[in-house]
């Protein structure tokens, strides 16, 4: 039998978050077209299926999975919840031959960096005394 509220501790954070997650991608379109209705019942039906965690970023679908988990979830306690989603990617477009045009996905180390100090501070891991 699986335990859903079994959790494990992510580094050396206080947070504790559940083994088993709901992970976002494909309900922003990944692979194929998705209604809005159909994916916020999938992580409704997660949740009433005891699925405390959820993982999304805003390249899932240009931010639609994170739009459509916000959804989702509103209305429910917070505390009850453990979401994630990523930071220091950049969708840039892209102009190539024939007029055709592409989005990539690049990384911007500036942001990285920043949010890598913001969590080193939150851990007491990097002190904030002028000395």
């Amino acid at each position: 039998m699986i335990d859903w509220h079994r959790t494990v501790k992510v580094g050396t954070t206080d947070l504790a978050v559940p083994r088993i997650g709901l992970g976002t991608a494909s309900l922003g379109n990944f692979l194929a077209p998705m209604t809005d209705t159909d994916a916020v019942a999938v992580i409704r039906r997660a949740l009433d299926a005891g699925i405390r965690y959820i993982d999304t970023a805003p390249l899932y679908g240009h931010g639609l999975a994170e739009a459509r988990v916000h959804r989702a979830i509103a209305g429910r306690p917070r505390a009850e919840l453990v979401l994630s989603t990523k930071v220091g990617r950049l969708l840039r477009e892209m102009h190539l031959a024939y007029g055709l045009t592409s989005v990539i996905a690049t990384h911007n180390p500036r942001l990285a960096a920043a949010c890598d100090r913001i969590l080193r501070l939150e851990s007491g891991k990097l002190s904030t005394d002028p000395r």
